[in-house]
């Protein structure tokens, strides 16, 4: 179909057209396996086209880089309304996303987990 921002746009637009104004709360998700710039590009897109109560229900970095999800994170924090990174929930199955764990198998938090902890 489309982008998320040009989703966004086309509800809003569908919504608004039929004389009320949304004023709820939205979800968005990004995903991306490298640098943090690609999700901060498109949820400042997102942002843009809604200032009303947004959530980042879904976010992570698959390449585990706890500097690059660090830069992600704050972005997150200082711009939305509430955030959750998604994680692994299993343990090495076939659709586990790589570099997306915050627990390790032991317990333990990974470098990300201990970035999302420590916020």
């Amino acid at each position: 179909c489309c982008s998320g921002h040009d989703w966004l746009i086309a509800f809003l637009q569908a919504y608004n057209a039929t004389g009320r104004t949304f004023s709820q709360s939205l979800g968005i998700h990004c995903y991306y396996n490298g640098a943090a710039d690609y999700c901060i590009e498109r949820l400042a897109g997102m942002r843009a086209v809604y200032s009303g109560a947004m959530f980042v229900t879904e976010f992570n970095l698959l390449g585990g880089n706890s500097q690059e999800f660090g830069r992600l994170l704050q972005y997150i924090a200082n711009n939305f309304v509430g955030y959750a990174a998604y994680t692994n929930r299993n343990d090495g199955g076939s659709y586990d996303i790589v570099g997306t764990n915050l627990v390790m198998s032991d317990g333990s938090l990974t470098p990300n987990g201990q970035v999302y902890a420590g916020r």
